[in-house]
């Protein structure tokens, strides 16, 4: 057997009366007698069928897609490769059902988020594991190009994913990277260069309508009202000064420029005989929106394969990659809420004093009108110069495999690997960012982490036909993880003005407490795998591992997974063959259990800690247990049941996969509430279980094939429903917190799903009529009867409902607002080809799903007497005239504010509750890409020597139909199962326009 060239060439010796067979996947298989000739050339027809197609079910094993008894989703690499993205996972979103990707923000260097079929744990990680040419991966997939994958299978049933065990709760994708075809040594270069833009800016005040704003909040009390004269005049002139001023649009000013980015790639493929190689060198180069931020990519890879003999076949793959994101942190850095850089660009003024041009704003290190013992705002430019962030990812893969032909009957399957990781963060507050301003001083930081993972594993295969109608194999097969990691931090504070920033800190006259951690954990599995199969028809699979982890108490550190499957192939039957129709129809069925142990290394253990104390004029530290040992700790497993059923018609032109599953958790990890006399207040215990039910159709179409034109349709869509089915004896429901520690505004509630926002409900605004007004000391109070709040309330008001019925608003009022899970997602993908032309176009979507915009609920309130807001301040509740005197009288309030009944008053939404305005709708339809492509004849390259070349253009989230009222709705910024979907100063996601090449020689 050899494997032709990239582009087709191929050598091999054999008998002159010999057959040679040429396939390749998504192909028609073609016969050819040699004959005696010593060139034979094919050409290779699009086979619609994809039974055929290999499908990698781990460990070195591959299955046809029509022997599968699990659910297995498949993506061609050349697919990915469409999609301008420098994360393999972004490429995913919308392209296989039950597969959820979403991107937290759009900052360079930003991490896809994953969960398959809804995730099951409730406060431990629901990424899925990553298995990248059979090495398991836990850090996700930003170490690998996108354009060298040659497939992506993802596991999603237990029946596929209980051989992994522990690990395989969350799903399993397992990546096949390109591998030397050898043959001819070819030359290769992919390259593009791009533009980026951000879609839209939140809308905030005007110029006039902010200084409307501020002159309101000025007439609370004297002082306000004499400083605002001073700095902006009376109130007559406001129109005459500002009404036509441009003003500054902050978030112009920082995302308002184009970005650039561009990738490179240069490849040589070749080798012959017994010996081929593939070696790759890419450079990513992706500005960021944000000024003088980015993320670069540099990784270089080799693969070699050796078969030293016709029974063993070697391979050895080395991966570097060395990744910089730069910056000033992104728009969530600052602290805290209140000083986050997108709530800055949001609440900073957009005007300078009336005499004053408004472009010194840019250069202001503290706002003239702020408060000078606590400032809050600078320009957002200064900000970016002097807030200084940079993190490098340094990650090395290699791996080796090795398969050797004991006998016809017995294969053996080894795989080493190593992984090295190495991150270093580097911070620097200068002299003249607000956040050295507050503190007093210049601080900087440095954060080291290394990480090294060694796995090996080794299988033994038996596969055996008996007579015609029996065909059998068994794996067994044993595996070993070590992980290891340590941290140092070092910081320090009050640098002089002139300093080296990051690269000394020794400069700074005050050390903070360095810090530092190692760790390790190790996994030790055994596994078996069978299956079984007769006359073609009838399909039974079945797996069993058993995991030993140091991470689980020593009461329970072996967890054991079994799962079993069943496949019929009821077009195998005799009495389907009249149905020449129905290329494919098999049902499958599956039950299995597979386990999470993504939990802290020492978590079973009581766990000491560092801290510090007051002692006299002095900061001493101190170590003490903060954690409570729990020797049952052990894993959370989910037993997954799956149904599913394939049908193919006119030799797959039409292909309809269905899958019904119903995933139950148990044993969810939570550090739950205990009796205090235990001496602490929580203990991580396993203590609860979730269920994840629905529905996944994957739909494929070739709609039109003819010699010149081809046209295909891939759809999918989910539904999926999550629910808390059990909680810690004698608890139904748990709150948290998502963005603001302040206030609780998610719930765990038993019968609910996880991801449910919690609050009030608000019913309007207070009006005057709900008031008695005293006429002498122009002064409300509330009739008897109107519902109360806990402050002393006034016209304007937000008003909540009173759903007990208690006449008062208090935290029995609060209720389900809304939930953050879709009720359907998918998407859509079209491509066409018309001679030398290919054209594809995706679209992906998600429908009912709610996004807390933590950005609008952060603006309820203004947030100083000089700062800015968002525009929906413009129809707040008037306290002012038009003559801008204060008004008090009833009837002159009460026509005032005609048809104002939601956005409160300056002063009438302080409390910072969680309430249902703050959640919108995040259904979206999103054009997500099209890729319009030329490949240029052969005919033509040959004149050049030239083997391939392709010229493309492509637009990246073209344009996304959405009733969001934020950046975008693809959005969720806690990495936290209990609290997603929440929106606060994300980075806006960017549309890209690229054009590129692929050239080969």
């Amino acid at each position: 057997m050899t494997v032709s060239s990239n582009f087709g060439t191929y050598q091999i010796n054999v008998k002159t009366d010999a057959v040679l067979v040429f396939s390749y996947l998504g192909t028609k298989t073609v016969e050819q007698k040699i004959n005696g000739r010593t060139t034979i050339d094919v050409k290779l027809q699009d086979d619609a069928n994809n039974l055929n197609d290999v499908v990698v079910i781990g460990y070195g094993q591959t299955v046809q897609r029509k022997d599968l008894t699990g659910a297995i989703a498949s993506l061609k690499g050349s697919e990915i490769a469409k999609t301008p993205v420098a994360n393999v996972a972004q490429a995913l979103q919308g392209r296989m059902a039950g597969v959820q990707v979403t991107m937290p923000s759009g900052d360079p260097g930003s991490t896809p988020q994953i969960k398959i079929r809804g995730g099951s744990s409730i406060t431990q990680s629901n990424e899925p594991l990553y298995v990248v040419d059979g090495v398991p991966q836990t850090d996700g997939l930003a170490f690998l190009d996108p354009t060298d994958i040659e497939s992506v299978d993802v596991m999603k049933d237990a029946a596929s994913t209980a051989v992994y065990g522990a690990r395989g709760a969350n799903g399993v994708i397992l990546i096949t990277t390109k591998q030397s075809k050898g043959g001819k040594t070819t030359i290769s270069y992919d390259g593009y260069v791009g533009v980026q833009k951000a879609p839209k800016f939140l809308p905030v005040l005007s110029p006039y309508e902010y200084m409307l704003y501020t002159y309101e909040n000025s007439t609370r009390d004297a002082t306000r009202a004499q400083k605002f004269l001073t700095s902006f005049g009376t109130f007559e002139s406001l129109a005459t000064t500002y009404g036509n001023r441009e003003g500054i649009n902050w978030q112009d000013e920082i995302f308002g420029g184009s970005a650039s980015s561009q990738y490179h790639k240069i490849g040589i493929n070749g080798g012959s005989g017994d010996t081929k190689y593939n070696l790759f060198y890419s450079r990513n180069i992706n500005d960021g929106l944000m000024l003088k931020s980015g993320a670069n990519r540099d990784i270089a890879k080799l693969a070699v394969t050796n078969n030293p003999s016709k029974k063993i076949k070697l391979n050895g793959i080395v991966n570097y990659s060395n990744q910089k994101i730069y910056g000033s942190g992104g728009t969530q850095e600052g602290g805290n809420a209140r000083l986050s850089m997108l709530q800055t660009l949001l609440q900073y003024r957009p005007v300078n004093l009336p005499n004053v041009s408004d472009v010194g704003l840019i250069d202001d290190v503290l706002d003239p009108l702020d408060d000078a013992g606590n400032p809050a705002f600078q320009s957002p430019i200064v900000t970016i110069n002097t807030r200084l962030r940079d993190q490098r990812i340094r990650s090395l893969n290699a791996n080796a495999t090795a398969r050797y032909a004991i006998s016809n009957k017995f294969t053996y399957n080894g795989l080493v690997g190593f992984t090295n990781t190495s991150r270093v963060d580097k911070t620097f507050n200068d002299s003249e960012s607000i956040t050295a301003i507050r503190n007093k001083g210049a601080s900087g930081g440095i954060i080291t982490t290394f990480n090294n993972r060694f796995n090996y594993n080794n299988t033994l295969t038996y596969s055996d036909v008996y007579g015609k109608d029996h065909k059998f194999d068994i794996t067994i097969g044993q595996e070993y993880i070590y992980n290891y990691s340590e941290s140092v931090n070092a910081n320090a504070t009050n640098f002089p003005n002139v300093n080296s920033g990051w690269n000394n800190l020794g400069l700074g006259t005050v050390a903070g407490f360095p810090s530092s951690f190692a760790e390790e954990d190790k996994l030790l599995s055994f596994f078996t795998r069978a299956n079984y199969s007769y006359k073609g028809r009838y399909i039974f699979a079945g797996t069993l591992r058993a995991d030993g982890s140091s991470k689980f108490g020593e009461e329970n550190r072996w967890g054991y997974f079994p799962s079993g499957s069943f496949a019929w192939k009821v077009t195998e039957e005799n009495f389907m063959k009249s149905l020449n129709f129905l290329s494919d129809l098999k049902l499958r069925a599956s039950y299995g259990t597979s386990g999470n142990n993504r939990i802290a290394n020492y978590a079973a253990l009581g766990i000491f800690t560092s801290g510090q104390y007051a002692s006299n004029t002095s900061i001493l530290p101190t170590v003490f247990q903060n954690s409570l040992a729990n020797p049952f700790l052990k894993w959370e497993a989910v037993k997954a049941t799956n149904i599913g059923l394939d049908i193919g018609l006119l030799k797959q032109r039409i292909a309809l996969t269905v899958d019904w599953f119903d995933n139950r958790s148990k044993d969810l990890l939570y550090n739950t509430r205990i009796p205090a006399s235990a001496g602490f207040t929580r203990q991580f215990q396993n203590i609860g279980s979730t269920s994840s039910k629905g529905i996944e159709f994957t739909l494929n179409t070739v709609n039109i094939k003819k010699s010149d034109f081809n046209w295909s349709t891939n759809f999918n869509i989910t539904f999926n429903k999550t629910k808390v089915l059990k909680l810690s004896d004698g608890e139904n429901s748990l709150m948290t917190s998502s963005y603001n520690n302040s206030y609780q505004d998610y719930i765990l509630q038993v019968g609910q799903p996880v991801g449910t926002m919690f609050g009030y409900q608000q019913d309007g605004l207070y009006q005057v009529s709900d008031f008695n007004y005293d006429a002498t000391a122009k002064t409300y109070s509330l009739k008897q009867g109107v519902v109360q709040d806990a402050i002393a309330v006034q016209p304007g008001y937000i008003k909540f409902k009173d759903l007990n019925g208690d006449g008062k608003i208090t935290d029995a009022d609060r209720t389900i607002i809304g939930n953050a899970n879709p009720k359907f997602s998918g998407g859509i993908n079209n491509t066409f080809a018309y001679k030398g032309f290919d054209l594809s176009i995706f679209l992906n979507f998600t429908q009912g799903n709610k996004i807390f915009n933590a950005n609008v609920k952060n603006n309820l309130a203004i947030a100083s007497d000089f700062s800015n807001n968002l525009a929906f301040q413009a129809d707040r509740w008037r306290t002012i005239n038009a003559a801008g005197q204060v008004v008090t009288d009833p009837a002159e309030l009460t026509a005032l504010n005609q048809g104002r009944n939601s956005v409160a008053s300056i002063l009438g939404n302080t409390s910072g509750r969680m309430y249902d305005n703050v959640i919108e709708d995040g259904s979206f339809l999103r054009i997500s890409n099209v890729n319009l492509g030329y490949t240029f004849p052969k005919r033509w390259l040959e004149k050049v020597k030239i083997a391939n070349a392709r010229i493309y253009v492509t637009a990246y989230n073209l344009h996304v139909f959405t009733n969001y009222s934020g950046y975008d709705p693809e959005v969720s910024v806690i990495d936290n199962a209990i609290t997603p979907g929440v929106d606060f100063s994300a980075y806006p996601r960017p549309r890209s326009f690229v054009a590129g090449i692929n050239l080969s020689l």
